[in-house]
């Protein structure tokens, strides 16, 4: 009889294991591929052999025989138990039983291969007592991470599920080859309780390993399954039993290693094969133009490597290349490039050359930012504020309230000097965007270009783009201010005269009498002295912040008929009052005019063309603001 098979330690009395696992749930969902890459590749990174120039990660199905193998033929069994003793009624475990009976069913059984090259291995196999080496870590912990380096990407230990996600029996089978000179073969199942052969309850997860001693299969063992995958080179095999096949995984892994990996990729850093095709310095150019042309070709394809095509353009052909100090000298690299093309968006990422987000910053030129942390001690903080999956940087994931502190200062920090950067670079760039045929009448003026995350997420911090309707009202102790009208018109018969602004109709008395409508308007005595004479009809108009401190308000505005026109602003005040802002100058069409009053200069507008208007206010501070036209 076999000395390796599949072995569940008792439950003694422990906790009854279901089948609803955080960790592999972490990474279930549309971005399944994505997030294998993403860890798979990681851990790849971090674990590189220092006397290397790169990692190779390589992506290989193969197809076994089930009878051919314990491992595999003895699951019918496993999953039949587990079946027996939770019954029916989770709709999640129904589906999931359902599943990998009709897989098991099969004479065959799909595996995805993953094996990477260059690098340490998984170190500890013959120390299987020691939690901190990286082979207990990986193979036999829960939440327990192991990894020495300042830069590596992982620091919860629940990456290691993304694998398991991908398998429709949540069984992975690990093989090493480790510079330690131990090779070692283990399978890892995350199940749930059942009943083992002699009755007794078990733990939800399950290894295949020596059952005589509890330990891994080594070298010197005899053991089938393992044999398949005997290495001859330092390295890790990490193998999906049941993987999640849809027929385009190739296609998806390929695209998601580009999307995360592309800055690791180009420095040469990683090199990737996915069933004999290579993503290499050489390949990526070629492939990042490929995905892109098929996005803009197919309108149900989300724009990503699009979005990746601008940052790879900024990193090989940058216009700037900026650096700050935060806790290093020169610790922060950003890379610049405008274009009339791109989105207006910032990629960030740490030394490890994984992306970890991207955000929105719609100001003034277009433009695309990639910023990396390359300093050791800040790439040691921004890993402990990573949450499970690397897509964020969160100070308060920390426990420490000082470490808490420390942290949300840094990243303001880098965040405000990201900002203030890109705005210094990009304000002589002002200029109007012409809107052909009138379309803004119909369709959004400032879109929000969605990027590598999915959608803008509301924040409050200063990476959050801000507009008029985020903003606070201000307080305001008003005095008597005699205002300009807006968009007020006559009646024919000399009634109710009305204001077309955005705020509603708003009716006031008086009126002259017009047999062609739209002529002068009278205010009454009441309401004021002055005539207005044929404002015009304001088709949009926004205003919003652009600089991190408020001092510089963009605005927008699109008229209904071509006007001379001049522009004031008001902040309005929690009590619907507003006092009138002193501009102390403003840009159009790349010209700046200094005012020193809160009125501008006559400005010629044509109808239907959006004007982008860039105001400096004498008072720094987020207000909901007004724009007068008049």
């Amino acid at each position: 009889m076999s000395n390796y098979g599949w072995r569940f330690p008792l439950r003694n009395g422990g906790t009854i294991q279901g089948f609803n696992d955080s960790g592999i749930a972490t990474y279930k969902g549309a971005e399944l591929y994505n997030n294998l890459a993403r860890e798979i590749c990681q851990n790849s990174l971090d674990a590189k052999d220092e006397g290397k120039d790169n990692v190779i990660v390589k992506f290989s199905l193969m197809t076994l025989k089930k009878s051919d193998y314990d491992a595999l033929s003895d699951f019918d069994q496993i999953i039949d138990a587990c079946e027996r003793y939770f019954g029916s009624g989770d709709s999640k475990f129904d589906t999931f039983v359902h599943c990998a009976k009709q897989l098991l069913a099969k004479e065959t059984v799909d595996l995805l291969v993953i094996s990477d090259y260059n690098t340490t291995g998984l170190t500890g196999a013959k120390d299987i007592n020691n939690m901190k080496t990286v082979w207990t870590a990986l193979t036999s912990s829960n939440g327990v991470t192991n990894k020495s380096s300042k830069s590596s990407g992982g620091s919860y230990g629940i990456g290691k599920s993304a694998p398991f996600a991908c398998s429709a029996l949540r069984t992975v089978f690990y093989n090493t080859f480790a510079k330690d000179g131990v090779k070692a073969f283990q399978g890892v199942s995350r199940l749930v309780t059942h009943k083992n052969s002699t009755g007794e309850d078990t733990q939800g997860d399950g290894y295949y390993q020596n059952k005589t001693n509890f330990q891994p299969i080594y070298d010197s063992d005899s053991c089938n399954i393992r044999d398949i995958f005997n290495r001859t080179e330092f390295g890790t095999d990490v193998i999906i039993l049941g993987f999640n096949n849809d027929g385009k995984w190739q296609d998806i892994m390929s695209r998601a290693i580009i999307k995360n990996f592309f800055y690791a990729i180009h420095k040469g850093n990683l090199i990737v094969d996915i069933e004999g095709k290579k993503i290499d310095t050489a390949t990526l150019p070629g492939l990042i133009k490929k995905y892109a042309d098929e996005e803009n070709e197919d309108c149900d394809l989300k724009k990503e490597i699009t979005l990746i095509k601008q940052f790879y353009e900024t990193i090989t052909v940058p216009d700037k290349i900026y650096r700050t100090s935060l806790l290093e000298d020169n610790d922060f690299v950003m890379y610049l490039k405008k274009d009339d093309s791109f989105s207006k968006t910032i990629a960030e990422m740490r030394s490890i050359g994984m992306l970890v987000r991207t955000r929105n910053r719609n100001i003034l030129s277009r433009f695309a930012a990639v910023v990396i942390a390359e300093g050791e001690k800040i790439n040691k903080l921004l890993k402990s504020i990573e949450p499970p999956k690397h897509d964020e940087w969160d100070p308060e994931l920390l426990e420490n309230p000082k470490e808490i502190m420390t942290a949300d200062r840094i990243r303001k920090k880098l965040i405000s000097w990201t900002n203030s950067t890109i705005i210094n670079d990009c304000r002589p760039e002002y200029q109007d965007s012409i809107d052909p045929d009138g379309m803004s009448q119909f369709l959004p003026l400032e879109l929000e270009d969605i990027g590598q995350t999915g959608a803008l997420k509301e924040s409050n911090s200063p990476d959050a783009e801000t507009v008029a309707e985020d903003m606070k009202k201000r307080n305001i102790k008003m005095r008597s201010v005699v205002t300009n009208s807006i968009n007020t018109f006559g009646t024919a018969d000399g009634g109710q005269g009305h204001n077309k602004g955005q705020g509603g109709k708003t009716h006031y008395p008086g009126g002259t009498k017009d047999p062609n409508g739209q002529e002068k308007v009278h205010a009454t005595k009441d309401n004021g002295k002055n005539t207005v004479e044929n404002s015009p009809s304001v088709l949009y108009q926004r205003s919003y912040p652009i600089t991190p401190d408020c001092s510089i308000y963009k605005t927008v505005i699109v008229l209904e008929k071509d006007s001379d026109v001049r522009i004031s602003a008001r902040a309005v005040g929690d009590d619907g009052n507003s006092e009138v802002l002193e501009i102390l100058d403003y840009t159009i069409n790349k010209v700046k005019h200094p005012v020193n009053k809160n009125i501008t200069d006559k400005i010629h507008m044509r109808a239907n063309e959006k004007y982008e208007i860039f105001m400096r206010l004498s008072i720094k501070e987020r207000l909901l603001i007004n724009i007068i036209i008049s």
